[in-house]
């Protein structure tokens, strides 16, 4: 399956036609695109009709063996018990070359207690490669070996006390605060750690294509987040992972950002492992191809009440792998965006809608490649997003969106039944036409954790859901995606998280489908929307 890459940024509309983008799709039946269960559409509507939490359950042994297995990997008994024992028998040693780190604090409102150097001088970074010998494999542990990298300690005391740490191309100015492109847009001055995969044995590694670095790195297993100084793994709470993102060292490249990346709603339910779903593992017989070195992003965010306990922790990446040698498939990630247009943006991609109403909006696209996608899981903040309902096959001028009543905008104030109307038109028209839902978040008490006395809104805490069916793309292919939101909680529809108007009331939003796919002519580790996708309107 070839995975078109273009190297140029789609900065307007697509399709040349503001009504709809991609090819007609009307004599295409609904299990075209569906893979697994012999395309059986009830298989796949029953699984897309819960809002189910992320559980074992879910993984369906009559769809494909790739999703199987990425499934169960998930939820693989004794894989935090083997990160742990790796972490605790570990001699940490100190990064040997000079990495540039800028770390600083958003302190909570309450708390002006400490305020950290933004330096690498005042943490450690360590490294440590864990020799097998020193903890259990079982049948499904991922080849490889354990390479981890921890930064701190870090002291922090509750009420939403906010931890950034971000590597950066040149020494820190004080005087300038000038640092820093987490994603190496500048030339590095000091290449973000240098140090991590020397201890791998390189001399039989193949290169992944002529053009792609010599050094790349077989991940099949990866932790991004925070430990205690015992090595336990922590959950959310206390440590909400904001986000953490681990990129190839390769300049400027919104192709592949987004490469190793870890969320607070990637934690499953305490029932369904916990924190132990954010121990990534790719399908048998894949991995990410990763290039060395490496950049980092991390934020990290301690939700304990206000003015807690000083409480010690690090920041830990565990990267589980083996230089290239051409034995294990591509398993690269498709980072998809569903986003309104025009976009209100604030920080770090994310958008606005309202806080403490109901809104809709729609989004479109086509995809740049055909492959087969072996898995998928959501990211979020289910405070605020309801419903996302993302169909294959049809465009939006196909499929009438125009009736819905809703636009490409965020369309504030929708009753239930302008909601329940606009699903229905959508549901009646792209049976219509045989084009096929894929993909179906839904907010649901099953995702739901309670812990009182936390800093969160209404001490609530979300958790992994249920991703997509497989299915196979097209380049060409149209998508259009229904996004609802709204306030799950009073609280959270009081939040006011616009800076720049602190009297509105705004929600700062994701709304992402992450899809894993497999090619042998791409060799990165994610394609994002220059380069797996195109949405109608793309503005960097």
């Amino acid at each position: 399956m070839e995975m078109v890459w273009l190297t140029s940024i789609i900065a307007v509309p697509l399709g040349g036609s503001v009504g709809g983008i991609g090819p007609g799709t009307q004599t295409v039946s609904a299990g075209h695109w569906l893979l697994g269960a012999g395309g059986d559409p009830d298989a796949y509507e029953e699984f897309l009709s819960k809002g189910r939490a992320a559980t074992d359950g879910a993984c369906l042994e009559d769809f494909t063996a790739e999703f199987n297995s990425a499934c169960h990997n998930q939820y693989r008994d004794g894989k935090q018990e083997e990160l742990e024992a790796a972490l605790a028998a570990c001699d940490w040693n100190s990064e040997s070359t000079r990495t540039n780190l800028l770390v600083w604090h958003l302190l909570s409102p309450y708390d002006r207690q400490h305020t950290p150097a933004m330096d690498t001088d005042t943490y450690n970074i360590n490294r440590c490669i864990a020799e097998s010998t020193a903890y259990t494999k079982d049948e499904g542990s991922a080849p490889g070996t354990w390479e981890l990298l921890r930064i701190g300690p870090f002291t922090t005391h509750g009420g939403n006390d906010w931890t950034t740490a971000a590597t950066c191309n040149s020494p820190y100015d004080n005087e300038t605060q000038a640092c820093y492109d987490t994603y190496g847009t500048g030339a590095a001055e000091y290449p973000a750690f240098p140090g991590f995969g020397q201890s791998w044995d390189w001399a039989g590694a193949a290169s992944s294509s002529q053009t792609a670095p010599a050094r790349v790195l077989d991940v099949t297993s990866v932790f991004l987040g925070s430990a205690n100084a015992q090595g336990r793994l922590l959950g959310y709470p206390p440590m909400h992972q904001h986000h953490f993102h681990v990129e190839p060292d390769v300049g400027a490249n919104n192709a592949t950002w987004s490469a190793l990346v870890t969320h607070g709603d990637d934690q499953c339910v305490t029932s369904a492992g916990g924190v132990a779903c954010e121990i990534q593992q790719t399908p048998s017989g894949y991995a990410w191809p990763m290039p060395l070195p490496f950049r980092l992003s991390s934020d990290t965010n301690d939700v304990r009440a206000n003015a807690s306990e000083p409480f010690e922790w690090y920041i830990l990446v565990a990267i589980k792998g083996r230089p290239h040698d051409g034995s294990l498939k591509y398993f690269t990630q498709i980072h998809m965006k569903m986003e309104p247009h025009p976009k209100q943006g604030g920080y770090f991609g994310t958008y606005y809608v309202p806080s403490n109403t109901t809104s809709m909006f729609w989004a479109e696209g086509t995809f740049l490649g055909s492959w087969d996608v072996l898995w998928s899981y959501y990211h979020s903040h289910s405070a605020w997003l309801k419903e996302m309902l993302f169909y294959v096959g049809a465009n939006s001028t196909e499929l009438q969106m125009e009736q819905t009543g809703v636009g490409m905008e965020v369309t504030e104030g929708m009753s239930l039944d302008q909601v329940a109307f606009a699903r229905q038109q959508l549901s009646e028209r792209a049976q219509a036409l045989g084009a096929q839902l894929v993909c179906h978040f839904q907010r649901d008490p099953s995702q739901l954790e309670v812990y009182p006395g936390s800093g969160e809104l209404s001490d609530h805490f979300y958790r992994k859901s249920a991703g997509c069916v497989p299915f196979t793309t097209a380049r060409g292919m149209p998508y259009v995606a229904m996004v609802v939101t709204s306030p799950d909680s009073e609280a959270a529809a009081l939040a006011k998280q616009d800076e720049l108007h602190p009297d509105l009331n705004v929600a700062l939003l994701h709304t992402v489908i992450r899809l894993f796919v497999h090619s042998d002519s791409y060799p990165w580790p994610s394609c994002n929307a220059d380069c797996g996708y195109a949405p109608r309107f793309f503005v960097e």
